[in-house]
């Protein structure tokens, strides 16, 4: 688990734990607008979505 945490460094080790338990062996995870902003993709239609809690607010999708 801490392998699998430290993969993560934006996020903190319990949104890792998070991803971890939704999709194990995930790689990396960002928001849709973060997928397009920085690399100039766009997700699939129908790409599973994780949900993390974000600070001062009720969940994010990544």
């Amino acid at each position: 688990m801490l392998e699998f945490v430290g993969r993560f460094k934006r996020y903190t080790p319990f949104h890792a734990m998070m991803v971890h338990i939704q999709k194990p062996g995930t790689r990396y995870v960002l928001s849709s607008s973060e997928w397009m902003s920085k690399y100039r993709r766009v997700l699939k239609p129908g790409a599973q979505a994780l949900l993390i809690f974000q600070p001062r607010g009720p969940y994010v999708l990544v």
